[in-house]
């Protein structure tokens, strides 16, 4: 059976850790453009991204913590999320469960989301990005996003 040590992957998952310090949540797809994002920010928070650890079933990952009370900047639909450093780089993005209309001002709430290496393709599903052979990003997002005004 084929191994590969878990700080192969951790090395990724590490660099996602020190530099993912931000999640906004924006009006369309940001893709890998940080450009994308500060145009179409709707609202962000700070957060702290969670060392590797083993997956939920398999792979390596880090865990954005969920959000409670972040920052409303723009009233509009937020249709998907995005971890950067605040500056100039996207680290992950996906889309919300649903649309949402934000307000501002206002603050908003999003669950905990899984950055995963290493998933397999059966469990890693749908709209998984390919890495390199065998190797799978599995972003998983929760199903709640609560605003308040």
């Amino acid at each position: 059976m084929p191994y590969v040590n878990d700080e192969i992957r951790d090395q990724g998952l590490d660099w996602a850790t020190a530099n993912g310090t931000r999640v906004d949540i924006c009006s369309t797809d940001p893709g890998s453009t940080y450009a994308t994002v500060a145009a179409n920010t709707l609202g962000n928070d700070t957060v702290t991204v969670g060392a590797a650890e083993d997956g939920a079933t398999e792979g390596r990952r880090v865990v954005i913590p969920s959000i409670t009370a972040g920052t409303v900047t723009a009233s509009d639909t937020a249709t998907h999320w995005a971890l950067t450093n605040g500056s100039d780089t996207v680290l992950a993005s996906g889309a919300l469960s649903a649309p949402v209309a934000v307000t501002t001002p206002g603050t908003f709430e999003l669950s905990a989301v899984s950055i995963t290496i290493g998933a397999s393709e059966a469990s890693a599903g749908a709209g998984a990005l390919l890495l390199e052979t065998g190797d799978y990003l599995l972003l998983e997002t929760g199903d709640k996003l609560l605003l308040e005004a």
